[in-house]
């Protein structure tokens, strides 16, 4: 049942009518999007309405080459394999929206069959894989560490309103103080 998801092949994008051109990562994510679409077998009518207006959006935005919108036209037509278009989008920020729309379409005929469910836990499973735990925790160390004056100093200010007792209005009346509203005193 699986085309050749080589075929058509999409070239490296070009601008186009002084448009930037979708990159290989962003538009493999959306082909991969219409894997999961094929999944229960069929693309749903609302399936299909959404993806064409993506695909629009993505023209106007981008401004597809004619063999993307051909290659796009004709996965929504004969599914693809997705691990072969997986491999293809190496943007973490599109791995992520991939879940995300590929939940979004997987919903939009109200009904989330197991072979979409399969796959989307798929894609949340190696989403995981590919996080670097040390890294994240030394990112957010160092984002501690470079705001740490300022957050010493919001606790100090926290504290200053010791006539306030509640540590949420204590907080509360400083975002509100931000805002040149004056509540608690």
């Amino acid at each position: 049942m699986n085309q050749d998801s080589s075929f058509p092949v999409a070239p490296p994008p070009a601008p186009l009518n002084g448009k930037p051109g979708v990159s290989i990562s962003l538009y493999n994510m959306w082909r991969c999007v219409v894997c999961i679409a094929h999944a229960d077998g069929i693309i749903q009518p609302e399936e299909r309405v959404y993806l064409e207006k993506v695909f629009a959006n993505l023209d106007r935005t981008y401004g597809l080459t004619p063999t993307q919108k051909m290659t796009l036209a004709a996965d929504l037509e004969l599914p693809q394999n997705l691990a072969d278009l997986l491999v293809k989008v190496t943007e973490p920020e599109y791995r992520g929206m991939l879940i995300h729309f590929g939940t979004i379409l997987a919903n939009a005929d109200g009904i989330v069959t197991e072979d979409e469910e399969r796959i989307l836990s798929m894609l949340h499973a190696q989403q995981m894989d590919s996080i670097d735990a040390d890294k994240l925790r030394e990112e957010i160390r160092k984002d501690m560490e470079e705001h740490r004056a300022e957050l010493d100093s919001e606790v100090a200010e926290l504290q200053k309103n010791a006539g306030i007792k509640s540590p949420v209005l204590k907080a509360l009346d400083r975002m509100l103080k931000k805002l040149n509203i004056e509540m608690l005193g």
